[in-house]
């Protein structure tokens, strides 16, 4: 304890004020009550994030996504080496959608400008070579470009699953797909004791979350066999255990996953439940004993949710979408937040 207190007191202070930044139900309202997308964003403008609104010729949704990459690098950047390697190994997921991005386009055979123009912002530390992967023209060229990379072996194994009989290109994103939460898993080796309780117990949900998310996505949409959506699963969780994830294969996709999450509903949006559970989940290290990593990768996730509902709530306002809609679809706060009651 003595020691997690040296090492966490500065950083866990600078959490601590970073999450006084984040937005309450109030300011949740603010945004909902704005009578379009401009209104919206001179209301935001009064907000922490002024600064992303300024970013010239960036679209909001990829300064409000390079915003959340800034200030959660910076909170890596405060942690012990251990804390620091788990939110890099969070934040890698942007470098596999990144990369997913750009394999989608190279196999559609999408121009380059065109591909450039929905490119999602990366860390500042990515070891994706992009100048080298804008130039290739198939998978085969993906793999020589990476082959420095933490990705190599993950593209060139989709390639071989797929062309063995499948889909290429999802066996491809599969396959990234599992060596990202390979390297989650072994960040959160490096914890030991209440610490790594609360980091693991935090990846945990995330894993879970994944899992029905994957789970429902193959056997609704592709129509997978239980055995395939197996091979596809995260083989780790804090809710599902080994037998409620080969139960997570046999289910249909349609209606509650047979698991229980904090009460989610069926609908059809599972993620938005899904979504607000593992926000529960973040929140719980706030309250406990003070000196972990948990506390950043907290923050890391919160943040995240709540640009995640900056963008729902922006779509929705340029679209003209009911408020009470666009409030139906928010993670943070949402329902009896923001008329007055308390909420996530």
């Amino acid at each position: 304890m003595i020691a997690n207190a040296m090492h966490y007191a500065g950083p866990n202070a600078a959490v601590r004020t970073l999450l006084g930044d984040l937005l309450r139900p109030s300011d949740y309202k603010l945004l909902l009550n704005a009578a379009d997308s401009s209104e919206l964003l001179a209301a935001l403008g009064t907000t922490r994030y002024a600064p992303a609104l300024h970013t010239q010729g960036r679209s909001f949704d990829y300064s409000l996504r390079l915003d959340w990459i800034s200030r959660s690098e910076k909170v890596a950047n405060l942690q012990p080496a251990n804390g620091r390697e788990l939110c890099n190994a969070y934040l890698a997921r942007t470098e596999v959608d990144a990369l997913k991005t750009l394999l989608r386009g190279v196999f559609r055979g999408v121009e380059r400008r065109g591909l450039l123009s929905i490119f999602p912002p990366l860390p500042s530390r990515s070891s994706l070579p992009l100048t080298a992967l804008m130039a290739i023209n198939n998978l085969e060229e993906a793999v020589r470009v990476l082959k420095h990379s933490t990705y190599a072996d993950a593209v060139n194994q989709g390639i071989k699953e797929g062309r063995a009989g499948g889909d290429v290109l999802w066996s491809i994103e599969s396959a990234l797909d599992r060596e990202y939460f390979v390297r989650l898993e072994a960040a959160c080796r490096d914890f030991y004791g209440y610490e790594g309780a609360i980091v693991t117990r935090l990846f945990g949900a995330i894993a879970d979350t994944f899992n029905v998310l994957t789970a429902e996505r193959l056997r609704k949409t592709f129509r997978l066999t239980p055995q395939a959506v197996s091979r596809q699963l995260v083989p780790f969780g804090l809710r599902l255990r080994a037998g409620q994830r080969r139960a997570l294969c046999e289910w249909s996709g349609e209606g509650l996953p047979p698991a229980s999450f904090g009460g989610i509903i069926a609908g059809r949006k599972l993620a938005i439940p899904l979504m607000r559970a593992l926000c529960s989940e973040a929140i719980k290290p706030l309250f406990t004993v003070p000196f972990h990593a948990g506390l950043a990768i907290s923050y890391v996730l919160l943040s995240e949710f709540e640009t995640a509902d900056l963008l729902a709530i922006y779509e929705g306002k340029h679209w003209g979408v009911e408020r009470a809609l666009i409030a139906d679809g928010l993670i943070r706060f949402y329902g009896p937040a923001l008329s007055g009651g308390s909420d996530v």
